[in-house]
């Protein structure tokens, strides 16, 4: 192994251009109200995956080409290095792995985007852009759910993308964000705030607008920090050709987003740098310890393509203040792009993208960061760099191998106390003999000083990667790091990505400083239970122990000596556990968990009720419904007989009503108890007017070829004849009031009516009104190869629905039964161009035909399916 040290710095004076104001950001801001939800209560489960098979789609400071052309010139100098001296000083230290197992298993989305977090009681969250899991400290699985299923109480369909997960030591609770959307239209950020530390115990939910300032652009490539008070965002802003346009960074109040309350935000759009520059993906620098700062943050970034300039912003005040934004900019270690990873067995490289800042922490005066970067080996490096806040001084170090290339680290402190200078890096690792892998390292020392530790494997990879038709798959986005609280002693959660059968695997693994650490850990089959129902308990350990009682704050029994105790929860609240025992050395140990137990109490079921503004209008007036449900409704379903729209998910619609009569209104609400149904007879009365407006439905709108269709006149005003027009259509003309039609042909066809009363006469045409389908589409200008399989599908099982792309565009994807009614939408995004594949859960879906419906601009694809 080849290390290679170096640091530069300069007098203060020269280190720095001098502080300016960046901004003072947007206006404070409110969220909407929260909604609660139970995850693991969720009924509704679509399990909703959109994968492009196709492009990479990165975003970088300067133009793709740019970045393209850079690493072809690297790819060219690759060497084998035997020259370069190892740095003088080396550490023997060598963390050592205790509990590690698989993580989330890999869906169709690329790249898995890992991140996870741990608290001090041992729950664990770990999240990729397919789905989230929690599991408990001895690596037992307690919940899985797709991600974009996890958000469902937001209402937002599909496309959930680039979590993080944080646990917020001070507090005791998680938060997941996510991203939803990659256009400006759909561009959401998502935050889930855990009402107890217990993530099974129910969550608030929020979501922001991710282009605040509604221009063309949308967010992407989130980082999060935190301080006493505020949780801060960070993100990229891209246009629809993907490009970066500048940066922007949300401070919104945490504290109120834990207790469920409607919470104070605000944003910072024009990011400038000290030296005038654009600022690029600057990072905040999480606390890597016990204690948050109480109001201050600082936020870190470097020239991405590669440079010698690192710039600090910082921003001191809690949002309720409405701070501004400083900036400043100091002089390190020149670094240059890193090429792209080998990998055994292929000739597909695994992208690194640029050499952008990906992860940072501070602790004790000192940011420490890592990116990765060319080595003079010309293979990509891990770079770890300190900046400290008292000096301005920036060092830097190199850690590489000329057989290997290394990516995307991540940070955590490993001392036995805050001013400790032990930290542990975990990072990605590939090469022309090995298959994409995780690994860890320890370094020590402070200011100029890194005193690499051994590297350890924490699993190496069992296959290439393969998951894109282009030779440069994603590679990460991310690892992620978690310091874990617990026992006074250091320990340390990571997760990252490996390679496995052609696509990724998911590997958490805990780590120690060394090998004396002695882990004794205990773990609860339920931890978030019902009053009256009982959990047991059971110990984690690899070595021989001796039990001396365990103690169980409001539990039944209170005290017990047994290996794995089961013992009964009456009353709402949360429990301490205790446990003391002593090893095979026999030294005592006593290992509470505050808060371990949470009795939660049983949803109840919702109350439907709803009323009007009016309830008597004339034709084509709207009314204004409101909800007045009881017992907190998480989704609304309406359904207005005769209205335009005829059904709503919102909880207040306002809707328009034609045809004279009156006319039925039904609400159903439903919450993780249950739900319930309110509906009105004849509660909207609709007065006549005088011309005739003609109007018309039709049994079907999506059928299979000679299959018939009956139309339905809904003109209003009592026409007394009607001529209608089917352009493809047998009959193509005919003058009943409720014609029979059949067409032969696939295709997308007209319909007009014209309908006549004694006053006048009134057309309307509905253009591509009727969709003839079938299972597969004929390819044309904008869309290729779509299928549906299986078909017909057993019900439960997946649906998977392919096609091809011209170019990107702005689709929506929907499912609709056989008589035109939409069921779901699956999606509502810019879709790559290239191969896609959607897949969904079949089991929400009654026996019967369907269509699966994909419209863009362009026009309109209809794919017919059946469960069966």
């Amino acid at each position: 192994m080849i290390r290679y040290s170096i640091f530069l710095f300069l007098i203060s004076t020269q280190l720095m251009i001098a502080q300016s104001i960046v901004n003072k950001g947007s206006s404070i801001l409110k969220t909407e109200p929260a909604i609660y939800g139970v995850p693991q209560l969720t009924q509704e489960l679509w399990d909703v995956e959109l994968a492009n098979k196709t492009a990479s789609d990165n975003v970088y400071a300067i133009p793709r080409s740019e970045i393209l052309k850079m690493k072809s010139a690297l790819d060219e100098k690759r060497q084998v290095a035997t020259h370069h001296t190892q740095s003088a000083s080396r550490s023997e230290s060598v963390p050592f792995i205790g509990v590690n197992f698989n993580g989330n298993l890999q869906g169709n989305n690329v790249p898995p985007d890992n991140t996870m977090a741990v608290s001090k009681n041992g729950f664990v969250i770990s999240s990729i852009n397919s789905n989230i899991i929690f599991t408990n400290s001895g690596g037992k699985l307690s919940f899985t759910q797709n991600l974009t299923d996890f958000f469902t109480f937001l209402d937002i369909g599909s496309s959930v993308y680039d979590s993080r997960v944080l646990y917020d030591v001070e507090l005791n609770r998680f938060i997941v964000l996510a991203l939803h959307g990659n256009t400006p239209q759909t561009t959401k950020i998502l935050l889930a705030f855990s009402k107890f530390e217990d993530p099974s115990a129910g969550w608030y939910y929020y979501s922001i607008k991710g282009n605040p300032l509604n221009d063309q652009n949308w967010f992407d490539y989130p980082n999060v920090g935190m301080t006493q008070k505020d949780l801060f965002i960070s993100g990229l802003i891209r246009d629809n050709a993907g490009d970066w346009q500048y940066s922007i960074l949300f401070q919104l109040d945490k504290k109120k987003c834990f207790n469920g309350e409607q919470a104070s935000y605000k944003y910072y759009s024009d990011i400038v740098n000290a030296d005038g520059t654009k600022g690029f993906n600057i990072v905040p620098t999480h606390s890597a310890w016990s204690t948050y700062p109480a109001q201050k943050m600082h936020f870190i970034s470097n020239i991405a393509q590669g440079g010698d300039k690192y710039h600090l912003h910082t921003i001191d005040g809690a949002v309720a203040d409405d701070p501004a934004m400083t900036a400043k900019v100091v002089t390190g270690l020149q670094t240059a792009l890193a090429p792209d990873g080998a990998q055994k067995g292929t000739a597909n490289v695994m992208n690194t993208f640029d050499s952008r800042i990906w992860n940072a922490m501070e602790l004790n005066g000192t940011i420490h960061f890592g990116a990765h970067v060319n080595s003079p080996a010309n293979t990509s490096a891990i770079m770890y760099g300190r900046y400290d806040l008292a000096t301005d001084k920036v060092s830097a170090d190199l850690y590489y191998d000329a057989k290997f290339d290394f990516g995307f680290p991540s940070i955590a402190a490993m001392g036995e106390s805050e001013t400790g200078d032990k930290v542990l890096i975990n990072f990605l690792k590939t090469g022309k003999d090995m298959y994409p892998s995780q690994s860890a390292i320890l370094c020590e020392g402070t200011g100029d000083v890194f005193d690499w530790g051994k590297e350890v494997t924490t699993k190496l990879g069992t296959g290439a990667v393969n998951a894109l038709t282009e030779n440069r798959e994603r590679w990460g986005d991310y690892t992620t790091v978690s310091r874990r609280f617990f026992d006074q002693k250091p320990e340390v959660w990571i997760t990252g990505c490996y390679g496995r059968s052609g696509s990724y695997g998911t590997w958490l693994a805990q780590y120690f400083a060394d090998t004396t650490s002695v882990y004794i850990d205990y773990i609860a089959d339920s931890t978030a239970i019902l009053p009256g129902h009982s959990s047991t308990f059971n110990i984690v350990s690899p070595k021989d122990y001796t039990i001396e009682s365990w103690t169980f704050e409001g539990g039944n029994p209170a005290t017990s000596t047994s290996k794995n105790p089961k013992v009964k929860y009456a009353d709402f609240g949360t429990y301490d556990v205790t446990l003391q025992l002593k090893d095979n050395t026999g030294k005592s140990h006593t290992i509470v968990k505050k808060d371990f137990i949470t009795v939660v109490v049983k949803a109840v079921a919702p109350i439907a009720n709803f009323i009007s503004n009016e309830d008597t209008i004339y034709q084509g007036q709207f009314v204004a419904f409101s909800d007045q449900s009881t017992n907190d409704p998480l989704q609304y379903t309406w359904t207005f007989q005769n209205g335009i729209p005829n059904a709503s998910k919102e909880r207040n619609p306002v809707i328009q009503y034609t045809k004279k009569g009156s006319h039925y209104v039904n609400l159903s609400v439903r919450n993780t108890a249950g739900q319930d149904n309110k509906i009105k007879q004849k509660f909207i009365t609709v007065l006549e007017v005088a011309a005739p407006a003609a109007d018309f439905k039709a049994s079907n709108t999506m059928v299979m070829p000679d299959e018939e269709i009956t139309f339905n006149d809904l003109t209003t005003n009592y026409p007394i004849s009607w001529k209608w027009i089917f352009p493809g259509g047998t009959p193509s003309t005919s003058t009943d009031r409720n014609p029979i039609v059949k067409y032969s042909a696939q295709g997308k066809y007209d319909v007009t009516l014209e309908a006549t009363n004694a006053l006048s006469s009134s057309t309307l045409t509905k253009t591509g009104f009727i969709n003839v389908g079938s299972s597969s589409t004929n390819d044309n200008e904008w869309i290729k190869n779509a299928n549906v399989y299986p078909n017909p599908i057993a019900q439960g099982d997946k649906v998977n629905v392919t096609f091809t792309l011209d170019e990107a565009r702005e689709a929506k994807i929907f499912i609709v039964k056989s008589n035109g009614q939409v069921i779901k939408n699956l999606v509502n995004q810019r879709v790559k161009c290239g191969d896609n594949i959607l897949s969904f859960d079949s089991q929400m879906l009654n026996q019967g035909s369907y269509f699966i419906v994909i419209e863009t601009a362009s026009g309109k694809q209809a794919l017919a399916f059946s469960i069966m």
